[in-house]
């Protein structure tokens, strides 16, 4: 999303997208916290865990940190303030690619490394920010995006109206396929939208990132899902212990609730009171 609201020229700082995306976040916790809260807890086998304990346990395993594991921590938190500060100078790729490169120099990431990684998901995504620079400087963008105002009704045309029926349109989309292909593939129809519409691209943009993540009710959604249904076994007996059917139940659910937290607390709350 930030490569597509970048061909328009409004791609947001990194300070930016913390500002309008992270208020969403603890609100959403608690709402799903509690949902599961109430449908599981007289189910829970559980009734006391000590969590401190749990994590000082699995510390004193681990051992104490290594010199190259605090280096690694220094240069992750220089990534997150070159994020915060210089985002709109050097980009998001910018500081990346210089902590790789400090990472190299002090011999903790090797080349080997470096050969390992999954070139062919970093070409996806290229490819996909590529497409999206090509319908915008063709106009089929612009022509897609103008069909699809029209068949939505006045209310839904501008403002947080168009938002929520973006963000509608990208969480039904992206249950079936990965957030990344489904940003790359609504990303470009939907910016243009707002072009026409008079609203500002980045409040879209938003909120077609945002609700790309409400991939909840198929295990194909998204990778975490997958993670989940595969380690949610009994280690004694390999019983599956979360079911597709549980996901499609639980995850319907879910969605409902990412939706109404999403227009309410975020469109219709605090994104009102920051403005674009």
């Amino acid at each position: 999303m930030l490569g597509i609201l970048g061909d328009y020229g409004v791609a947001p700082t990194f300070g930016e997208w913390v500002q309008y995306g992270l208020p969403f976040v603890p609100v959403m916790a608690l709402v799903i916290g509690m949902y599961f809260f109430i449908m599981f807890r007289k189910k829970l086998k559980v009734s006391r865990l000590n969590v401190s304990s749990l994590v000082r346990q699995a510390s004193e395993r681990i051992g104490p940190m290594t010199r190259k594991e605090h280096i690694t921590a220094v240069i992750l938190i220089g990534l997150i303030v070159m994020w915060i500060t210089s985002s709109n100078l050097f980009g998001m790729g910018g500081p990346v690619i210089l902590c790789l490169v400090v990472l190299n120099l002090f011999r903790i990431l090797r080349w080997r490394d470096i050969a390992g990684i999954p070139w062919d998901v970093v070409a996806l995504y290229a490819s996909a920010c590529a497409l999206g620079k090509g319908l915008a400087v063709t106009g089929a963008a612009l022509y897609l995006a103008d069909s699809f105002i029209s068949l939505l009704p006045d209310f839904l045309r501008s403002g947080e109206g168009l938002a929520i029926a973006t963000s509608l349109f990208t969480g039904i989309v992206t249950n079936f396929m990965s957030d990344g292909a489904t940003v790359s593939a609504i990303g470009p129809i939907t910016i243009p939208m707002a072009t026409i519409s008079g609203t500002h691209p980045l409040m879209i943009g938003l909120a077609t990132a945002f609700s790309s993540s409400f991939a909840h009710m198929l295990i194909i959604g998204t990778p975490n899902n997958a993670i989940a249904y595969t380690l949610a076994k009994d280690p004694h007996t390999g019983e599956q212990l979360v079911t597709l059917s549980d996901f499609f139940k639980h995850g319907a659910v879910m969605v409902v609730m990412s939706f109404a937290v999403l227009w309410f607390w975020t469109f219709l709350g605090y994104w009102r009171l920051i403005g674009f």
